[in-house]
């Protein structure tokens, strides 16, 4: 089903809204398909408060309603990938169809692994979609069923649907431009969540060996444990990057660096990369997924430098972040488009550093002094823009600070003994 003449194809992207079909009946076309909201005119069956208008201008070639609500698949796909902190593709990228192939071009992982917060596509006559193909939003995974939640052009419609995996009306392939995820953080028990929707939690036992047990939502933790390697870990970390791959990334006793990389729902784990020795067996190494794709990580030797290395498909040259070795602890996350460093030296002052993906790392910010230099400080995104970190204080205080487009002023979080 398509409307779209070569000469609107051929319009700026600030002009230019391209159409998605609208996804067939699921109790005919999709077997095994069950709607779980709709199929209703009102926006009730999406989220992220869609009102039928997207950043990205999709919106301005969607069909109306009889109360005049516009309708469209891409509109609300592009909706919540913006809403997620998606950066914008640079480009139109067409019919729902086209969706996978264009989003690949403009730098987004595109793949079959399902993720909480990727957008689900369809090809053409695939699934139930029409000659456009279908475009929806990643609302839950489990290892038996997706839900999807969306908007239909011509049908005039959204919905919300469950999807049971080799259904025949399985995505195509899913774009990963802004999943939802909590990222792990250096430290010695952990947790994240994978590209199926599943926890994964990670410790360190006593003895020095690391494990990962699966949590499935609603259905409660896997009897067995995953251990990563032969043990002797100082300091271990886990995450999961945006095609929902899990990292594992750890210290050994002797100064040995390690990562390792999940396939999930794939191969499963690799081999383990070593990172070279002389890395601090007590500070605790951070991860992070990239806004793009991959992870970064972030680590202090035991000169006390702080060093971070990426993967983006292959892994990058090491980076200094400062030549004085006087860093104590250091922690790193995501936000939209940027990496954010926090550390703290050795002598209690605290610092962040930002990075735009494409741009590099800006000057370090100073923060004050009189930090703990034991206690590692954490940072974490916004739901709507920039990081908020939180650090304990020399005299236990704890303390928080936001970044929003510029910096707020600290909160000081009850009376001190804080650890």
């Amino acid at each position: 089903m398509t409307h779209i003449t070569r000469a609107l194809l051929a319009l700026t992207l600030a002009s230019t809204a391209l159409i998605g079909a609208a996804l067939a009946d699921p109790g005919a076309a999709v077997t095994g398909a069950t709607y779980l909201c709709g199929p209703t005119s009102t926006y009730s069956c999406t989220g992220g408060g869609y009102a039928g208008v997207d950043p990205w201008g999709y919106h301005g070639s969607s069909s109306t309603d009889a109360a005049g609500r516009k309708h469209n698949c891409t509109a609300y796909a592009a909706f919540r990938a913006a809403k997620n902190g998606s950066r914008h593709p640079g480009r139109n990228l067409g019919d729902a169809s086209a969706w996978a192939s264009n989003a690949r071009a403009a730098g987004f992982v595109v793949d079959q692994k399902p993720a909480v917060g990727a957008i689900a596509q369809w090809n053409a006559n695939v699934g139930g979609a029409g000659s456009s193909g279908h475009v929806a939003y990643v609302e839950q995974v489990t290892t038996s069923h997706i839900v999807i939640s969306d908007d239909n052009w011509g049908r005039n419609v959204t919905t919300r649907q469950r999807i049971p995996r080799n259904s025949a009306g399985w995505p195509s392939n899913f774009i990963h431009f802004a999943d939802v995820r909590t990222a792990g953080r250096g430290g010695a028990g952990r947790i994240t969540v994978d590209g199926e929707g599943n926890l994964r939690l990670l410790g360190r036992k006593r003895a020095g060996t690391a494990h990962i047990r699966r949590g499935v939502i609603g259905e409660g933790w896997d009897s067995s444990w995953t251990e990563m390697g032969s043990g002797g870990w100082a300091q271990v970390a886990i995450t999961a990057d945006k095609a929902g791959d899990l990292w594992f990334i750890g210290v050994k006793t002797n100064g040995q660096l390690y990562t390792r990389r999940a396939d999930v729902g794939g191969t499963g784990w690799g081999s383990f990369q070593s990172h070279g020795t002389g890395w601090s067996t007590s500070s605790p190494p951070a991860i992070t997924a990239r806004p793009d794709r991959g992870i970064t990580f972030a680590a202090i030797g035991a000169s006390g430098r702080i060093y971070s290395r990426s993967w983006t498909g292959t892994w990058q040259t090491r980076r200094t972040h400062s030549p004085n070795p006087d860093w104590a602890t250091t922690s790193i996350t995501n936000s939209g488009n940027d990496l954010w460093l926090i550390a703290t030296k050795r002598n209690g002052s605290l610092y962040t550093q930002r990075a735009t993906i494409g741009s590099g790392w800006n000057s370090w910010t100073g923060h004050g002094t009189g930090y703990s230099t034991t206690t590692p400080p954490s940072i974490t995104a916004r739901p709507e823009r920039g990081i908020t970190w939180a650090a304990v204080t020399a005299s236990g205080l704890l303390t928080t600070r936001t970044w929003a487009g510029s910096w707020g002023g600290r909160t000081t979080h009850g009376q001190g003994s804080w650890a």
